[in-house]
């Protein structure tokens, strides 16, 4: 591999071990830290890399005049000036399918917290009470459409197929994409919402996918209708949402996102009893770093050979 020097700034949310940091230098780069990305950086000129994930938000990213490389420890890139990246030919890294198993996982289990009815167990566990459930529901036999069959899509779509669920992805084109049977397009996929039982947005927001789920949307979900949301609380309509959960026009919600975050303590989400909520916590799961590092020193061993890697704009 060729070795050239290299100024990598790593900021405290991607906690690096000394395994970690002697693999790099033996590369010949060297290695600076920055704890909090609220701070501001100091002689942000100096850094050709930086691992990060929302720095930008509170350091303006024209001041790092050499900047060549971004890793970021976030799946989205929302929270980053794109265009700057692309007219100033910095490569720029996503964490790729670092954390595709938990959030997947997470999935599953909030459409079974719904189905089981866990909820009422829970309460009745409060209470030392023996109460039975008798109208508790199965994910064999039912339909689901996941919207974005990224890394994400494709590991929540091996999960509900062994449970025995027909599932259908969403993409741009409905080119095939692995771990789906079938794919349609994104132009396409209301047509596929009535017969649905199962609805779960992982798609990035962008201009052309804010508020894709609106109204239209969520009128025509059936009355079993499971949504999940755990892309972005931009992606959907989220006073369309509370009106047909306040009409019980559809079963439930597991939401991970939302628009404003934190959630309000005033939020009406609290309330529902068909909704799960966690605070942008799907993602969590202790394999995560060993994902990430393996995905950072692939990508930084390619910027290094100058390769031209599938960056992810």
């Amino acid at each position: 591999m060729e070795v050239l020097s290299m100024k990598l700034l790593v900021t405290g949310v991607f906690q690096i071990s000394d395994f970690e940091i002697d693999i790099l230098k033996n590369m010949g780069i060297e290695i600076f830290f920055h704890k909090y990305e609220k701070d501001i950086v100091e002689k942000p000129h100096i850094y050709d890399g930086i691992v990060c994930n929302g720095l930008f938000l509170w350091n303006d990213i024209k001041k790092f005049s050499n900047l060549k490389f971004i890793q970021l420890t976030s799946a989205g890139m929302d929270r980053i000036d794109i265009e700057y990246i692309k007219s100033h030919n910095i490569k720029i890294y996503n964490a790729d399918y670092t954390y595709s198993v938990p959030m997947a996982e997470m999935i599953i289990l909030g459409i079974l917290q719904i189905y089981k009815k866990s909820f009422n167990f829970f309460k009745s566990a409060e209470k030392h009470l023996w109460e039975k459930q008798r109208n508790l529901m199965e994910l064999y036999g039912k339909k689901a459409l996941i919207i974005g069959t990224g890394n994400v899509g494709r590991e929540t779509s091996k999960r509900l197929t062994a449970f025995g669920v027909d599932v259908i992805g969403v993409n741009t084109t409905g080119h095939p994409a692995k771990g789906f049977e079938k794919c349609v397009s994104i132009n396409d996929f209301k047509n596929f919402i009535p017969q649905s039982d199962i609805i779960i947005t992982l798609i990035p927001l962008k201009s052309d996918t804010k508020g894709i789920i609106d109204k239209k949307c969520f009128d025509i979900m059936n009355n079993n209708t499971v949504f999940v949301n755990m892309a972005r609380g931009g992606i959907i309509d989220e006073y369309e949402l509370k009106c047909v959960l306040k009409e019980r026009k559809i079963l439930g919600a597991v939401l991970d996102v939302f628009y404003d975050e934190p959630l309000s303590i005033d939020s009406e989400f609290w309330d529902f009893d068909n909704v799960i909520i966690t605070p942008h916590n799907s993602f969590v799961g202790e394999g995560n770093h060993r994902r990430l590092f393996d995905i950072f020193l692939k990508n930084i061993k390619d910027f290094l050979n100058k390769k031209n890697p599938d960056y992810n704009l």
